[in-house]
């Protein structure tokens, strides 16, 4: 199956382009899967935020875990999330984690600034992440 997005091939069963995250069999986001299908858990974005502090960071790691196997759920290709513990590989891999969160956004959050805030702000650019993930889980 081709995307009519950008043209990239696709597996026969996917929801959604691998490289673009266009949904591949139409209709809104609630009913391609991305939210309620998918499991995408809306968070208290400041809970998020607070956990993170209380448990000094034990909780930005869950986060992590979680969102991750959520946003693979729906399509996203990042890999596990053991390598956030191996130095330098860890910034790779919020790499990818960012470009998980602009396609699970459809391009509202892009993967760059997604791995800023990740970068400069740690676990308050994972709060912001999480405000706009709320935005896509269907109510």
């Amino acid at each position: 199956m081709f995307c009519t997005k950008c043209g990239a091939q696709n597996g026969e069963a996917a929801e959604f382009c691998t490289s673009c995250g266009n949904p591949l069999k139409g209709g809104s986001k609630a009913t391609t899967g991305v939210g309620t299908a998918t499991g995408l858990q809306r968070r208290d974005p400041i809970m998020v935020l607070i956990f993170s502090i209380i448990t000094f960071g034990i909780y930005g790691y869950y986060w992590y875990v979680m969102t991750k196997l959520e946003m693979n759920a729906s399509g996203t290709q990042i890999p596990t999330a053991w390598l956030i513990i191996i130095p330098i590989i860890n910034f790779w891999w919020m790499w990818k984690f960012s470009e998980g969160i602009e396609q699970v956004t459809q391009g509202k959050m892009a993967g760059p600034v997604a791995f800023l805030l990740l970068f400069f702000i740690g676990m308050i650019g994972g709060a912001i992440i999480q405000d706009t993930l709320n935005k896509f889980v269907a109510e």
